[in-house]
């Protein structure tokens, strides 16, 4: 008969075997594995620990406990990411981050799939944003930062998805030309967003990362959920009709401080008083107002309308 499932046997998270798992950190414009390798003492927030101890924390990351060879069998909370799930041709697969940093791809299956890495409730893949990895000493010690925001966030933003369905079965086929992404940004975490090809969850690409420079500079915590929509525009005379993300400065963590909420006079936000559009496959911003008389920052999620019916978007 069927078995009872209980909740303390520890469900994906009893699963997690470290000599096994596939993770990726990124170089800024790649995937590439978390290991000593591919990350600096400078990331991980101390350019002078030691070799040692660097080791311990890539280690503890990685899902070892103190001892460095037996599992931990731990996630991070999810607090914000709401789980996604994305169906392929021959499976389907549950997409959440936590806490702790890590965007994980977890089999939703309750036996062994051919083609998939693990069975039913098995890790195929986590990625921890190289913008995190300096979280993980204050993971590992359990303490709290001495920043205004002493919890400890990590990927704790809301996920979209936009799958390129060709022959419109409702499910991802790789060989049929379909493709899918994965739309987040941080939350708490930090000011950034991304985005992951997840159209083979066996091998996923790092397709752009968005951070607080340049043309974003006035970017918050990135709490505004990304919008899927088709964006007709002109660049340089030419009309395009484009896929697009639209999403909100985010929030300015200045509030957290009492002193400021309290102090009975509004604040003009610094951060996160704009609304930005960029080209959906390639991250480019497209347009973005920021500042005027957009006072405050904004992290909710815009509604994006097509009033006339033309097939793109023309209001928020």
């Amino acid at each position: 008969g069927p078995t009872a499932n209980p909740v303390t046997s520890g469900g994906a998270a009893s699963n997690l075997t470290p000599s096994s798992r596939r993770l990726f950190t990124d170089n800024g414009a790649l995937l590439v594995p978390l290991s000593e390798a591919n990350i600096t003492k400078l990331q991980l927030g101390n350019a002078a620990m030691t070799d040692a101890y660097k080791a311990q924390l890539i280690s503890y990351i990685q899902g070892y406990g103190p001892d460095g060879i037996t599992p931990r069998n731990s996630m991070g909370d999810i607090l914000h990411s709401k789980p996604t799930v994305v169906s392929y041709n021959d499976k389907q697969v549950l997409f959440f981050g936590t806490n702790e940093g890590y965007l994980h791809a977890i089999n939703t299956a309750d036996s062994d799939v051919t083609g998939l890495s693990g069975s039913g409730g098995m890790e195929i893949f986590a990625y921890m944003p190289s913008s995190l990895l300096s979280n993980i000493e204050g993971i590992k010690k359990n303490v709290e930062r001495t920043q205004p925001t002493k919890r400890i966030y990590g990927l704790d933003g809301p996920i979209a998805s936009w799958i390129i369905d060709n022959n419109k079965n409702g499910k991802v086929d790789a060989g049929n030309g379909d493709k899918a992404y994965l739309f987040f940004g941080l939350r708490r975490g930090g000011s950034h967003y991304y985005a992951l090809d997840i159209t083979d969850p066996n091998n996923p690409n790092l397709v752009w990362s968005i951070g607080r420079h340049g043309a974003f500079s006035g970017l918050g915590e990135s709490w505004s959920k990304p919008v899927l929509a088709k964006l007709r525009y002109k660049d340089a005379g030419i009309t395009k009709l484009e896929n697009v993300l639209v999403f909100g400065g985010g929030y300015d963590n200045r509030i957290d401080d009492a002193v400021v909420a309290n102090s009975g006079s509004p604040i003009r936000d610094v951060q996160g008083n704009g609304i930005y559009i960029v080209n959906a496959k390639t991250g480019k911003l497209i347009w973005s107002y920021v500042g005027g008389d957009l006072k405050y920052s904004i992290s909710g999620a815009s509604r994006t309308s097509d009033v006339d019916r033309a097939g793109a978007l023309d209001r928020l």
